[in-house]
């Protein structure tokens, strides 16, 4: 019955996904000691293709306000949350970004060019949850820093105080997770969803979650397609300011200008 739901899988999506069955199957041989999304990771972490993970782009993205305050709590070994964009940043002079991932670096926030281990990756938000709320859910912080995992927000909505590990996942969660080139080349880096009225758009705020991370580059948009206007002098000076910022934590970070498009 197993292979058959596979096929009809492979059938639907052209891609292997992960089953939720296969992740409760291994929640259920350690007692659901662990929430479900933590064993989606264990199935991701086994079959996702990491040349081709290696080679997208990752980006974090900050309001310049709250910069300063965000650096001073970011652990390298907390795994963080960013969005994905095609091609990964190998020193171009002009790094095309995806003009999506612009609703997150406008002329109030700054992209961070995040390099690291891919734990998980989505076309859509993964609803992974704040880290740092994890261990009031799941015990004692993990040696290797904190654990974000899919579909977290089920887990809050339906949870169940007589159960400390384990917790809801939908399938539908799981279905959208970019494991290879084939599920780029299926449905894209970014999730599209239709309206009540039959309008399609896509949702830009994919998600990947990165772990042992570093960022190797500050971000300066100098050219952004039906936006130029964001592109100002003071726009300008936010971000040289907030690279001195981020090379006291980071010095070897670079600045990169960036073509949205």
């Amino acid at each position: 019955m197993q292979s058959l739901r596979q096929v009809i899988r492979k059938l639907i999506l052209e891609s292997e996904g992960i089953d939720l069955n296969d992740v409760e199957e291994l929640s259920s041989a350690e007692n659901d000691k662990r929430y479900l999304g933590a064993y989606a990771k264990d199935i991701f972490r086994r079959k996702a293709d990491r040349n081709f993970l290696d080679n997208l782009g990752y980006i974090h993205s900050i309001p310049f306000a709250s910069l300063e305050s965000r650096l001073s709590k970011l652990k390298q070994k907390d795994e963080l949350s960013c969005l994905i964009t095609h091609d990964k940043w190998e020193g171009q002079e002009l790094y095309e970004v995806a003009h999506d991932t612009g609703n997150f670096m406008d002329e109030n926030s700054v992209g961070l060019i995040i390099d690291g281990w891919v734990t998980w990756a989505a076309n859509h938000n993964a609803n992974t949850g704040h880290t740092g709320s994890l261990k009031d859910h799941y015990g004692d912080k993990p040696h290797s820093g904190m654990s974000k995992a899919p579909g977290k927000t089920y887990h809050m909505r339906y949870s169940n105080k007589d159960r400390q590990g384990g917790g809801r996942i939908p399938q539908h969660e799981l279905d959208r997770v970019v494991m290879d080139q084939d599920d780029v080349e299926d449905d894209g880096l970014w999730h599209w969803r239709q309206d009540d009225k039959g309008q399609w758009s896509s949702a830009s705020n994919n998600e990947a979650i990165l772990d042992n991370w570093t960022v190797v580059g500050v971000c300066h948009v100098v050219e952004w397609t039906d936006h130029e206007d964001k592109l100002t002098e003071e726009y300008d000076a936010k971000v040289m300011e907030a690279y001195e910022k981020v090379k006291r934590k980071f010095p070897k970070a670079e600045l990169v200008k960036v073509r949205l498009d």
